[in-house]
């Protein structure tokens, strides 16, 4: 599981299964799972001050080890259909590591991020399994992505 708030409320919803390992680069997630009896592995290196995210050298050698099963992702936003981008190279390397050694990638995303410019694309949609957003996305970005990938739309209603 990457860094941020989207990232961290699906943590919250998985502290119901206890039959899951979780690594992370995110210490508030580390912390959620520990608290709750959950097995976590906290990837180290530096902290990029924006995100709260581990990243450089360090954290993207620990991830070149780890083989999972699943990548819940984090973005700074998307123009549509053009990719995946972040605010900085370290946290894309990351990243780039997390979608190497897992067999499906999911990017979390609430639908603001559509819209939403970051200077460094660390994906093409085609690279990803799914996006988990918010009925909020515009339709007409939600059907030009279902050209690559899974779109499924988080019941946000639930929440309330």
């Amino acid at each position: 599981m990457d860094a941020g708030s989207t990232s961290y409320q699906l943590a919250r919803q998985l502290i119901m299964r206890k039959d899951i390992i979780v690594v992370t680069n995110f210490m508030p997630i580390a912390e959620l799972m520990n608290a709750n009896e959950i097995k976590v592995i906290l990837i180290g290196g530096e902290i990029w001050p924006m995100s709260g995210a581990a990243t450089g050298m360090l954290a993207a050698s620990c991830i070149e080890r780890i083989q999972a099963d699943i990548a819940f992702l984090g973005t700074s936003g998307f123009l549509d259909a053009n990719g995946l981008c972040v605010e900085n190279m370290p946290e894309a390397e990351v990243k780039r590591k997390m979608m190497q050694n897992v067999r499906d990638s999911y990017v979390l995303a609430d639908s603001s991020k559509a819209n939403a410019r970051a200077i460094v694309k660390y994906a093409e949609w085609r690279e990803i399994t799914g996006l988990v957003t918010d009925d909020g996305m515009d339709p007409a970005v939600i059907a030009a992505l279902n050209k690559d990938i899974k779109v499924i739309l988080a019941d946000t209603k639930a929440e309330e």
